[in-house]
């Protein structure tokens, strides 16, 4: 793999800047003092500039491991620089305990954590080196990401029939200007989803308008249906001259959904072509309680691809609230936390009777199983956690 920028080799200066930021990839304070962080959209200090330099990098690992390394049996589908670089920094393994799990010498190990690195700088080199200064307002999805990000932190159980008819109140005076008639058949309190009712107000709202923009002389239909995995909305253009095709949601919208885990789907039915918008609530909730944002985004990644959804929380007093409120599947729970340690969160979860029954996953650098499991654990994980042993501790209680 080469490692050069358009103009020669890529400067050690810019590797080492690389190989700092893996350092402190779960320090926020940190990232966002980084000088890379500003190359990836970030003003000096500013804490969106962090998260997106530590996504960044985790993007390129996941990049590095998709590139094929021909003679390295073994490691087709991730390739052993890209496991380094991920054991090392990602999952926070020593490189001898690295070099174990790969069945390298430490002398390998730490030959190939360097072109490890070299090489992830070079995947990053052109995305970071050609940008300087805040983000072009031109691009607003790295900002809807910040700040979807902090909108979702708090969930609850909302009313989708009370949501829409909210969302639109925000849009009916565009309506109005446009002569867009809406329709809504939205049956009273039929509906009921687990979610941040401000994300999910704009997802419709942003929706809506981008909807109402394009009418082009259609009115809007709405209905609100219940199916097996969840509330939908449908949505459809009525033409008043010519059979429509289905209503576009438009990128934010698209963008915000994601985040909620909702799906925005064209469909047909005997009415003709429709945008489905699916607010499913089959995916299962994990809690996870732990102070360290690192961690959480961790094991949300961890959970890539599972069916399962992550609510994390930094605060005791949180966790125990949406416990009750949300009611997950399982609970993922440090143990070492600021006002209210683990142990006592523990013990108030099992105190409970909407909580005594959910399984807990101890997940702590603070190791004590039989401690643990005398207070009511079902699991126990000791720090840094591996994505095998996170997805094996989660099958255990029956999750996925």
């Amino acid at each position: 793999m080469v490692s050069e920028a358009d103009d020669g080799a890529i400067p050690e200066s810019f590797v080492e800047q690389v190989k700092n930021a893996l350092e402190h990839l779960y320090d926020l304070s940190h990232l966002q003092r980084h000088p890379l962080a500003r190359e990836a959209g970030g003003a000096p200090n500013d804490e969106a500039g962090g998260l997106r330099l530590r996504r960044e990098l985790m993007q390129a690992v996941e990049r590095l491991a998709a590139q094929a390394q021909p003679g390295q049996p073994g490691h087709a589908a991730q390739p052993r620089l890209a496991n380094l670089l991920r054991l090392h920094y990602l999952e926070g393994l020593t490189v001898q305990d690295t070099a174990l799990e790969l069945d390298l010498s430490q002398r390998q190990a730490f030959r190939d954590l360097r072109r490890a690195e070299e090489n992830l700088a070079a995947l990053l080199w052109p995305r970071l080196s050609a940008r300087e200064g805040p983000p072009d307002p031109g691009q607003p999805e790295s900002t809807l990401q910040t700040e979807a990000g902090r909108l979702e932190a708090r969930p609850r159980r909302v009313d989708v029939g009370a949501l829409v008819r909210s969302s639109l109140e925000a849009v009916a005076r565009l309506a109005e200007q446009r002569e867009v008639r809406i329709e809504a058949s939205l049956p009273e309190g039929a509906s009921v989803v687990w979610v941040d009712p401000a994300l999910a107000r704009q997802v419709l709202v942003s929706g809506l308008s981008h909807m109402i923009q394009g009418a082009g002389g259609a009115d809007i239909a709405l209905a609100l249906e219940s199916s097996e995995s969840g509330p939908r909305l449908k949505i459809r253009y009525r033409s008043r001259v010519a059979k429509p095709g289905v209503p576009p949601a438009g990128v934010n919208a698209e963008h915000l959904a994601r985040r909620l885990s909702w799906t925005l789907a064209e469909a047909e039915d005997e009415a003709g072509p429709y945008l489905a918008v699916g607010m499913g609530a089959s995916r299962t909730n994990l809690l996870v309680i732990d102070d360290n944002q690192g961690l959480r985004d961790l094991l949300e990644r961890y959970l890539s691809g599972q069916p399962c959804r992550l609510i994390g929380v930094g605060s005791a007093s949180e966790g125990l609230r949406l416990a009750q409120e949300l009611g997950p599947a399982a609970i993922i729970l440090d143990i070492m936390m600021p006002h209210m340690d683990g142990w006592e969160v523990l013990q108030r979860l099992r105190n409970y009777p909407q909580t005594a029954a959910i399984p807990v996953i101890i997940c702590s650098a603070l190791n004590d199983p039989e401690l643990a499991y005398s207070l009511g654990a079902a699991v126990c994980l000791g720090k840094p956690v591996k994505q095998e042993d996170f997805l094996a501790a989660v099958r255990e209680v029956g999750v996925v």
